[in-house]
């Protein structure tokens, strides 16, 4: 049985794999390992993480769309969405988490159908890992910075917001859990910087109403049975756009009303009614539900949503989703962050990658990694354990707070990591758009 791979490529994402190969001679699986950036012989180095997947566990033929030798995509065949004779998505996610920071390299070996290993693959090209700190948390859109300030300036100029105001919008993955703001509002262990900067985003400064400018009280709790002012469960942007029944208001009266009404819509909420009947923001970070059918294409209502903002002079801010205990799922999601990596690049925006710093704390090492630890229940965030409460500060038991460098608080709440991922991008989007 013969293996010919033809490169492999280390993107954000994952790794890509090509292959040549007859489908039916195709490999059962591969083993991954991490390998320090000096070491060249893969044989012979040491490896510092390693994961094996199974065919079943791979994303074959999503990413790539059509034939390995088509050049133009629109010219190309397309191919079925698991045709494990073509390219082979294998997320990074699952690679680089128990590594520390630094500059490493990837190899991988193919495990035949009848169990034995092939030889190490060839090095991948180096690629750098950083550490849980604010700075590495802000970086992900540093490529595209000049352009994204630039742009923040341009959409808020000429607006009458509140300023400080920040919207947390969308589905349970944000609003169930009053965690999400708990440590900005009362938490304990904030710097200079942070006390600075939830001070300006308004954290416990009012209560929950339609006239609040705290931007975690608008989010959670739900003051209705699923929903709150900015969320709700299983929100997705064609909900905001209007699918569901509450209708876009553009009465700041009316549409206060409508917000307040529970009774009508317990879990319906429409952007336009949103935007002309609570305060004015003037960022919005922006986490909806994905759409299963399509999962890598930016879905035209969420598109819709960020024009309707920046119409009215709000800064979207994208970030990306997370996985849960599903493998099938989780394939979805990985389309989904790469579509939206994407999104934020193409249109200017910035972005909080939440995903890779959930896999920098705890290794997504298999489907029950995060149990207990990231997620509650499969699927939600927790909101503290371990000793550790929503109001812990995060810069305990292995972090730094000179550094602003996480410890362990934060990987027992998962709502909590959310919150201070979006503190900390707010204070690079102050200092660079605002001050």
């Amino acid at each position: 049985m013969r293996f010919v791979f033809l490169v492999v490529l280390v993107i954000l994402q994952g790794i890509i794999i090509r292959n040549t190969n007859d489908p039916a001679n195709f490999p059962a699986g591969y083993v991954f390992s991490v390998f320090a950036d000096n070491v060249t012989d893969p044989a012979g180095g040491t490896v510092v993480s390693t994961a094996t997947y199974q065919r079943a566990q791979m994303s074959c033929g999503q990413t790539a769309a059509v034939e390995n030798d088509t050049t133009d995509p629109a010219e190309g065949r397309i191919v079925d969405a698991m045709d494990t004779s073509k390219d082979c998505l294998i997320p990074l996610a699952y690679l680089l988490a128990p590594v520390p920071a630094g500059s490493y390299r990837i190899a991988f070996r193919p495990i035949r159908n009848d169990g034995a290993l092939e030889s190490w693959s060839s090095l991948s090209t180096a690629f750098t890992v950083t550490g849980v700190t604010a700075d590495a948390a802000n970086s992900y859109d540093d490529q595209w910075q000049t352009e994204w300030i630039g742009e923040a300036r341009r959409i808020l100029a000429g607006g009458s917001q509140v300023a400080g105001l920040v919207w947390w919008v969308g589905d349970s993955l944000t609003g169930q859990s009053t965690a999400l703001g708990t440590w900005a509002q009362t938490g304990s262990g904030k710097t200079t910087t942070d006390t600075s900067i939830t001070t300006w985003m308004h954290a416990n400064e009012t209560v929950q109403s339609v006239t609040s400018i705290d931007g975690f009280n608008l989010a959670t709790p739900y003051h209705c049975s699923q929903r709150a002012y900015t969320t709700g469960d299983g929100l997705g942007s064609w909900d905001f756009m209007g699918s569901c029944s509450m209708p876009a208001d553009t009465n700041p009266v009316t549409a206060a009303a409508k917000l307040d009404n529970c009774a009508t819509w317990s879990n319906c909420l429409n952007l336009t009614t949103m935007i002309a009947g609570l305060q004015k923001p003037q960022f919005a970070i922006v986490e909806v539900n994905l759409d299963a059918g399509a999962p890598g294409t930016i879905h035209s209502t969420l598109n819709g949503m960020l024009d309707l903002m920046i119409t009215n002079h709000i800064v979207p801010i994208i970030i990306t989703y997370t996985y849960r205990t599903d493998a099938n799922f989780n394939l979805l999601v990985d389309q989904y962050n790469v579509a939206l990596r994407n999104l934020a690049r193409t249109r200017k925006l910035p972005l909080i990658d939440f995903q890779q710093e959930m896999i920098k704390r705890i290794p997504f090492s298999s489907l029950s990694a995060w149990n207990g630890r990231f997620l509650s229940d499969g699927v939600h965030y927790t909101s503290g354990g371990g000793g550790y409460t929503s109001t812990s500060s995060p810069y305990i038991d292995g972090g730094d707070s000179t550094i602003h460098k996480t410890g362990a608080a934060l990987t027992y709440n998962g709502y909590g990591l959310k919150g201070w991922l979006g503190v900390q991008k707010m204070k690079e989007i102050k200092a660079a758009v605002i001050d």
